[in-house]
């Protein structure tokens, strides 16, 4: 039986040149204006997204009911606000949450660590 150590050293020498191109971080602080901004954007956009099936709802139950034309405009009006103060609320509820969580985040990191993150070149 014949060893071949070249071959256990040139697959050595890839691992390596792999390992070089990866790093490993490790994400200590958020900063919490930045975290509540854009956490306040993603929510301000599942709002508006959340308006639009409250007008679509409000315009479909404004004409099945049947009776006098205030309750049915106030279905669609509901419905058309909806798309105007669902980003709003949702936006102001998300800075406060994103803002929050990075809080809480750089505590509970600075207590056990952060969370460990791969880098890798191309």
């Amino acid at each position: 039986m014949r060893i071949n150590f070249y071959e256990d050293e040139k697959k050595d020498c890839k691992l390596k040149k792999k390992r070089k191109k990866e790093r490993k971080m490790i994400l200590k602080k958020i900063n919490v204006w930045s975290a509540a901004k854009i956490y306040a954007v993603i929510m301000a956009i599942v709002g508006f997204i959340d308006g639009v099936f409250y007008a679509i709802f409000g315009a479909m139950m404004g004409g099945l009911i049947m009776g006098n034309n205030l309750s049915q405009n106030m279905f669609i009006g509901l419905g058309i606000a909806g798309i105007i103060v669902l980003p709003i609320v949702y936006a102001i509820i998300g800075l406060i949450s994103g803002a929050l969580f990075a809080f809480l985040y750089n505590i509970v990191a600075g207590w056990i660590g952060g969370i460990e993150m791969e880098f890798q070149k191309k």
